[in-house]
C-alpha cells in the first residue's frame, strides 16, 4: 500500500474547499430528474445529429465532455451522451477503440459489477458508440470522481516522447499511483454544483488525494462520511475483481466513485440509490499472456492495485479526522 502522511491541521485547513482558481460553479434545478445530462447550446455537428435522436449530452467529470465543443480544435468531436439510463461513450476509430470494445465484449467481463454494464454498440450520425449502462441513474444530484490508477498511463511500445509528456502531465504517479481527472460535487446550499478539472488534479502535490477526496465529501456543508463505508466497501470488492479475476491489464484506467448529494444520509436509500464504484476507460487494455509479457503488464497491474489501495486509506483516514471531529463537537 502507498503510504499516506499529512498533518490533521492541514487537512482541515485544505478540507472544504468551497471556490479555487481551477474550479467552477454551475447551477442545477433541484427538481431535476436526470443530472447527467446538461444543456449546452452547440454548433457541433455530431452534438446536432444526437440530440435530434433524442439523446442529450452527458455531464461528465473527464474525457469525452461537454467542455471540448468550446474548443475550435475538437468543437465537432463525438461527446458522450445519455438516454433512457445509458451512457454512450464515443469509441475511437483507431487501434484503442478496437481494444475497449474487445474488453467489453469479453466474456468474463460481461457479468462483472466492476465495470458498466456492456449493452452493445450503436452508429449515430456516422459516430460509433459503446451502450453502457448509466453509473449515475437514480441518483437525484450525482456526485462524481474520476481517478486514474497505475503508475503509467502510456500503453506498451509507446515512444519516448510520448512516456515523457505523460510523466509531465501527471508527476506523483510514480509514487501514489493515482491521478484525479475530474470531479462534480453538489452542493444543496446553493443548488449548484462545484466542478474541478485535469487542471486541478495536475496541481495537486504527494498528499492531493486526501485534498481531492475531501473536496468530492464536502457539499458546502459538511463532510459527507455516510457515504465512506460502502464507498471502502466497494473499493475493496474491485480491488479483488481485478487482482483475482479479471484477464486484462489497464493502463489509464480509471474508477469512479459516485454517491447521490441529494441529502446528507444513506439510512433510507435502497441499493439503486446507494454509491457506486466502476471502473471505466479502457482503450489501453490487454490480455495479460504471462507467456509474451517481459514485466511491463505485472508491474502496471501492481500500480493499478497500489493506486486504489491509495484511494481506500485516504478514505479511511478522512472517516477518521472528521468523525472524531464530531466527536469533538
Amino acid at each position: 500500500m502507498v503510504a499516506v502522511g499529512i498533518s490533521i491541521g492541514v487537512l482541515l485547513q485544505r478540507g472544504a474547499v468551497s471556490s479555487s482558481s481551477n474550479s467552477s460553479s454551475s447551477s442545477s434545478s433541484s427538481s431535476s430528474s436526470s443530472n447527467h445530462s446538461r444543456t449546452h447550446r452547440s454548433n457541433s455537428a455530431a452534438a446536432a445529429a444526437a440530440e435530434k435522436q433524442g439523446y442529450a449530452l452527458a455531464d461528465v467529470v473527464a474525457g469525452h465532455s461537454i467542455s471540448q465543443l468550446e474548443k475550435e480544435s475538437t468543437k465537432d468531436d463525438p461527446v458522450a451522451l445519455v438516454r433512457d439510463g445509458l451512457f454512450l461513450k464515443p469509441v475511437q476509430s483507431d487501434v484503442r477503440g478496437r481494444r475497449e470494445v474487445s474488453f467489453y465484449e469479453s466474456p468474463s467481463n460481461t457479468a462483472s459489477d466492476s465495470i458498466p454494464h456492456y449493452n452493445g454498440c450503436e452508429i449515430i450520425g456516422g459516430t460509433s458508440y459503446l451502450r453502457l449502462n448509466d453509473v449515475e441513474k437514480n441518483f437525484i444530484h450525482p456526485c462524481t470522481i474520476d481517478i486514474k490508477v497505475g503508475r503509467q498511463t502510456w500503453a506498451p511500445g509507446a515512444t519516448p516522447a510520448k512516456m515523457e509528456r505523460a510523466r509531465k502531465k501527471w508527476k506523483n504517479m510514480q509514487q501514489t499511483a493515482t491521478a484525479v481527472c475530474g470531479m462534480k460535487v453538489y452542493r444543496p446550499v446553493t443548488s449548484s454544483y462545484l466542478r474541478l478539472g485535469k487542471k486541478y488534479g495536475r496541481s495537486l502535490g504527494k498528499n492531493g488525494m486526501l485534498h481531492a477526496l475531501t473536496s468530492f465529501l464536502h457539499n458546502g456543508h459538511v463532510v459527507r462520511v455516510d457515504v465512506i463505508a460502502n464507498l471502502i466497501r466497494l473499493l475493496a470488492e474491485r480491488r479483488s475483481w481485478l487482482e483475482k479475476t479479471c484477464k486484462y491489464v489497464c493502463y489509464s484506467m480509471s474508477v469512479l466513485l459516485v454517491y447521490d448529494g441529494d441529502d446528507g444520509s444513506t439510512v433510507n436509500k435502497g441499493e439503486e440509490e446507494r454509491p457506486r464504484v466502476v471502473f471505466v476507460d479502457f482503450a489501453h487494455s490487454f490480455l495479460n499472456d504471462t507467456t509474451t509479457d517481459d514485466g511491463e503488464h505485472a508491474q502496471q497491474k501492481l500500480g493499478c492495485l497500489a493506486g486504489i489501495d491509495h484511494v481506500i486509506e485516504s478514505l479511511i483516514m478522512i472517516r477518521s479526522l472528521y468523525e472524531e471531529e464530531k466527536v469533538e463537537d
